[in-house]
């Protein structure tokens, strides 16, 4: 009797979390944002510069990109 109280269980969580997977899945995927280079700001660090894309440097995670001096 244990054994199916224990297959029950690992059934219900499998189901579980099959059914959040797919309602995870339905969710409309973001819009891209498509940003010009002449728009970009681009910051001077030392003779590199920096455009950052999104996100914020100093805090957390960010996307950028970097030009080097030749």
């Amino acid at each position: 009797m244990n054994k199916v109280a224990v297959l029950v269980v690992v059934s219900s969580l499998t189901a579980s979390a099959f059914i959040a997977g797919v309602a995870v899945g339905k969710a409309a995927p973001p819009t891209p944002k498509f940003t010009a280079a002449e728009e970009v700001k681009w910051d001077d660090i030392s003779g590199v510069k920096l455009a950052t894309l999104f996100g914020d440097t100093k805090k957390g995670p960010y996307g950028g990109l970097f030009k080097l001096p030749a």
